[in-house]
């Protein structure tokens, strides 16, 4: 009995400290604030796009939109896929710069089975005048690496060059996107 009012302590003690520490995220003098210098950074890729382009193969088409999310907090990628081959299909990513990282955080959600959190949870970069996205995943021959998405703008088109990078440091295209501004 004593064992447990001890455990049951603790347990109340960790709940209180929890408690104190979320608070924060509600006291009025203290509100965070979205990283809006960061994020700004994505306003030109900011629109509605037709695309289409050649993905492992497969051609495709669809409609690409890329706009601020969650009050500001997060730069939103809806790409909805079609293909004549009845490939309905839909990839949302959002982006969000992290403060206590430093660094750029991709979150991606698609329309197949869930994914290894290496799979889903990436990281961007602007290298020149290319975004970088990058996840560590596993190639369709289960090698390990970098999946990575470069994005460019070329004029009114967006550009996206999808490649795997091996441990081994060789690197496969696997398609181009290509996307035409709508607005």
């Amino acid at each position: 009995m004593k064992h447990r009012l001890v455990l049951v302590s603790i347990a109340m003690g960790v709940l209180l400290f929890s408690a104190d520490a979320g608070l924060s995220q509600t006291d009025a003098r203290n509100v965070p604030k979205p990283p809006t210098a960061e994020l700004e950074k994505f306003r030109p890729y900011f629109g509605l796009y037709e695309l289409s382009g050649d993905f492992a193969g497969l051609e495709w088409s669809g409609i690409l939109e890329i706009t601020p999310a969650v009050k500001g907090w997060y730069v939103e990628w809806v790409i909805d896929i079609h293909h004549a081959q009845a490939i309905d299909r839909q990839l949302r990513m959002f982006i969000t710069w992290d403060p206590t990282l430093e660094k750029y955080r991709i979150w991606r959600f698609e329309t197949m089975n869930p994914q290894s959190p290496e799979a889903t949870e990436g990281e961007a970069r602007f290298d020149s005048n290319q975004l970088v996205m990058e996840w560590h995943w596993k190639a369709p021959d289960g090698d390990p690496g970098i999946y990575r998405n470069r994005v460019s703008m070329n004029g009114p088109e967006l550009v996206i060059v999808t490649e795997f990078e091996k441990t081994s440091g060789s690197i496969q295209e696997i398609g181009i996107t290509r996307a035409r501004r709508r607005l």
